[in-house]
């Protein structure tokens, strides 16, 4: 079952089928993305196109008012000398104007001396057509401070009303058209007026509606809403408290170029989706506006888009499964050549291949796998030697590991005049670090090093240079004459031309006094109670093994009680970052001087060595590594 389920002609299908499928899915996004674009497009035209028609259906309804309103204007001019002619005015232009539901000619104050209301008013009774004519102006009705008569008085030109609903007469939401009435000699005589019935407004706003979830809204210069299908908004309600309602810095913009009287089209996000609003000012200064849901708007495209899709599954299913048939049949040989090779990697190396009678590429890999086979006879043969030589030479190397291991002294001295720990980590199975230390009486010799190169040469060389540094350390010779003693030894003969640093010295225990000799190792970290972290001075002396007969200079310096030193190779200094940059001896300083005092040796040593590694990280060690700490 699991071969089958790895079958070669699976894998080919799937491949096929996953190369198509991704071309065509990317086929499917471009034409996805471009029928979006065209749709979203498409659509914010033809809804600026029904914006536009309901825009100018709204002004031809108000049209007719602002004509009549002037004619009605013209004749009251010439019959102001006849007050019932007024009235007389007012309802022929009811008669005549079915559009006009109400009509009034609201004279000045004192027009008529003695008069200071004079207001013929004329108007549709809505409970039996008939036509009521009134004298509006009253002390309880005092029309010269209603809007309708104070803006155009104020302004002297004609101003449309917001729509309002007229109880008790008209019973109807109407809107109300005023002209100014002005003289010859240009003074004003007064305001006359053309109602007209806004229901026909509910049908404009259901025309205007493109979509479903569309919502249109008409508003008057000053924002209050005139006409919308928008739910919960109220009577007198106006767009700018709607728009700060939304919480919505999209709608906000959007009412502000409403109401400055702007048109034109935007976008905005809000908590169902991407919208965009459509908008454009009226003559009279109102504005309508359209907004509708992208979603709307690409939904039939979206489900064409999901057949596509729901097809092209179905399709790749089908050619999966006609691919896997046609393919298994083809590959049917190399299915059969496939088992005896698995039985050719399990070893059975005798296995006789199926003869494969066809001059394509399978049968050449049937004929390559053959000499493979007779080739992997021979190879094992001698893998099998090989990898005995090398368990001896990895064995080897364990027992050298080992062997210079204890080679360095472990017995660290831990007592009430000193302490002492040290460690060697090399960056091979085998290295060319040393250390070593001695401790007689109340005198402390210590010793660091490390050879040039690494490996097996390295630990070599490191070697002999122990065993001439301990032969050398017990003849009583100061250090100085020390260190030349081993120089001499280890550059007799010297033909690799390897060398080693070597610092050496002797503490007097008692007095703190320590005479100390550098062969070009790295300087001591001196940490003193009360002072800062410094390296210790050093002569300039030769690394050891380079030439014979070198006079080694040493130094004294005395340490107070309590001072800790540390010395290393440049396997720390050295240690590198995965940028390459240096661990350094600027680090090294930082370190020592966050050292606690209470610490014995073998916690400095390890909060050296993991402050190295914090460095590092997870980069290779590229240098052996040697840490003694001594606390006097």
């Amino acid at each position: 079952m699991k071969a089958r389920n790895n079958s070669l002609a699976k894998r080919l299908s799937k491949g096929i089928v996953a190369n198509l499928t991704t071309f065509l899915a990317l086929a499917f996004f471009i034409i996805g993305a471009f029928s979006y674009h065209i749709m979203a497009d498409t659509s914010e035209r033809m809804v600026a196109n029904m914006l536009e028609a309901s825009a100018r259906k709204i002004e031809l309804n108000l049209r007719p008012a602002e004509t009549v309103t002037q004619n009605v204007a013209w004749m009251a001019s010439k019959s102001l000398d006849h007050k019932d002619h007024l009235y007389y005015i007012t309802r022929s232009t009811i008669q005549n104007n079915p559009s006009v539901v109400g009509c009034a000619i609201a004279l000045r104050s004192g027009y008529y001396e003695g008069e200071h209301f004079f207001s013929p008013y004329s108007y549709l009774n809505s409970g039996n057509d008939s036509i009521i004519s009134i004298q509006l102006g009253n002390e309880n009705y005092d029309y010269f401070n209603l809007d309708w008569y104070r803006i155009p008085a104020t302004l002297r030109q004609p101003v449309w009303s917001d729509p309002y609903y007229d109880n008790g007469g008209i019973n109807e939401l109407i809107s109300t058209y005023s002209y100014p009435l002005i003289d010859e000699n240009n003074e004003f005589q007064g305001i006359v007026t053309a109602d007209i019935s806004m229901e026909w407004l509910t049908d404009v706003i259901s025309s205007a509606k493109p979509y479903a979830n569309s919502e249109i809204m008409l508003v008057s210069k000053n924002g209050t809403f005139i006409a919308t299908d928008i739910e919960n908004i109220t009577q007198g309600e106006t767009l700018t408290a709607f728009a700060e309602q939304s919480d919505n810095e999209d709608i906000v913009r959007i009412t502000e170029k409403m109401l400055a009287g702007e048109s034109g089209m935007e976008r905005y996000d809000i908590g169902h989706g991407k919208h965009f609003a459509i908008f454009s000012p009226l003559s009279n200064g109102w504005s309508v506006c359209i907004t509708c849901s992208y979603h709307d708007v690409l939904k039939r495209s979206t489900q064409m888009l999901m057949f596509i899709a729901l097809f092209g599954i179905v399709a790749m299913t089908v050619l999966f499964l006609f691919c896997q048939k046609t393919i298994k049949k083809l590959a049917q040989p190399l299915m059969d050549f496939s088992n005896a090779a698995g039985k050719v990697a399990a070893g059975d190396f005798d296995v006789v291949l199926p003869e494969i009678n066809t001059n394509d590429e399978i049968g050449q890999l049937r004929n390559s796998f053959a000499g493979m086979q007779s080739s992997l006879k021979s190879y094992m043969s001698e893998l099998q030697q090989t990898t005995a030589k090398k368990e001896r030479i990895e064995n080897e190397l364990h027992i050298a590991h080992e062997i210079q291991r204890v080679m360095s002294p472990q017995n660290f001295p831990k007592n009430d005049k000193v302490n002492l720990y040290a460690t060697i980590i090399p960056a091979r199975e085998v290295g060319g670090d040393l250390y070593d230390f001695s401790l007689t009486d109340d005198s402390l010799f210590i010793s660091v090093g490390d050879v040039s190169g690494k490996g097996i040469p390295a630990a070599m060389f490191m070697a002999l240079t122990c065993s001439s540094l301990r032969i050398t350390s017990s003849l009583k010779a100061s250090i100085g004459q020390t260190i030349s003693k081993i120089n001499d030894a280890v550059s007799k003969d010297n033909e690799t031309g390897m060398f080693v640093t070597l610092f050496a010295g002797r503490i007097d225990l008692n007095t703190g006094m320590m005479t100390y000799c550098n062969g070009g190792h790295n300087p001591m970290v001196v940490v003193e109670p009360g002072k800062a972290p410094y390296f210790l001075d050093q002569k300039a002396n030769l690394t050891v093994g380079i030439m014979e007969d070198f006079n080694y200079q040493e130094q004294t310096v005395t340490f107070p009680k309590g001072t800790i030193l540390i010395l290393y190779t440049d396997g720390v200094t050295e240690a590198e970052a995965a940028d390459k940059s240096q661990y350094g001896e600027q680090r090294l300083l930082k370190w020592a001087s966050e050292i606690p005092f209470d610490s014995d040796a073998a916690d400095i040593e390890e909060s050296l060595l993991k402050s190295v590694r914090n460095f590092t990280g997870d980069n290779e060690q590229n240098d052996d590594i040697t840490i003694m700490a001594i606390k006097l």
